[in-house]
């Protein structure tokens, strides 16, 4: 069966794994503290060691393409192009918060996904969950804490990248946010972006590496 391999750099929080269709294999998710380039290869090869599978069984990748860090995005992307280049293999391209709003379970209303961005602002996007499904109600901002919930509508949960300081804040204001997702379930998870990769193969929601280009904002 089809072998998927799941590559996540797109911030300081890092994530890969492997899977096939309606199997989760294995992951890794971790705080790189910038040593994605490092540490990547390496930990794709452990996870294929724990597998007992080589790479050269790899039968297709999903990867993220931001929001994130401009930096962190191009790693995972790169990576996956340069194997691609040695062997042409299809290739899932998914948002970095899609990966986050499809693992906010808590949520019964609109989701606010966000991850950090660097000088107290954050890549976010709206987004409301149908069951298992999920579809992104907003474009994409680049906004600090404050901003963000001043153009909240309704009452929304938050998942990401928060700081206890971020939490705390967020508590505070009970009008707009109707909870927030616990850090252990907001965890961008190699997982997920493997879940989300493998209903994009079988919609035939394959990227052209040539032309795919990460999202950036600000």
């Amino acid at each position: 069966m089809s072998l998927l391999l799941a590559l996540d750099t797109a911030t300081q929080y890092a994530a890969i794994a492997l899977s096939r269709p309606g199997q989760i294999l294995a992951e890794f998710n971790w705080r790189s503290q910038r040593r994605h380039t490092a540490e990547l290869a390496y930990l794709v090869d452990r996870l294929c060691t724990l597998q007992d599978v080589t790479p050269a069984e790899i039968q297709a990748i999903a990867v993220t393409i931001g929001p994130g860090s401009y930096t962190g995005v191009r790693i995972a992307l790169s990576y996956a192009k340069g194997l691609i280049a040695v062997r042409p293999l299809p290739l899932m391209a998914i948002p970095t918060l899609d990966c986050l709003a499809y693992a906010a379970p808590l949520a019964s209303g609109p989701v606010c996904a966000m991850v950090a961005a660097g000088r107290r602002r954050f890549c976010w996007a709206m987004y409301q969950k149908d069951g298992s499904d999920i579809q992104r109600q907003s474009d994409w901002g680049l906004n600090t804490l404050p901003e963000i919930v001043e153009q909240l509508t309704q009452p929304a949960y938050f998942i990401g990248e928060l700081t206890a300081d971020d939490a705390a804040f967020l508590q505070q204001q009970t009008q707009q946010v109707a909870g927030i997702i616990p850090p252990a379930l907001a965890m961008r998870r190699g997982a997920v972006l493997a879940e989300l990769g493998q209903q994009a193969r079988q919609r035939g929601a394959m990227a052209d590496p040539v032309t795919l280009s990460p999202i950036y904002l600000g």
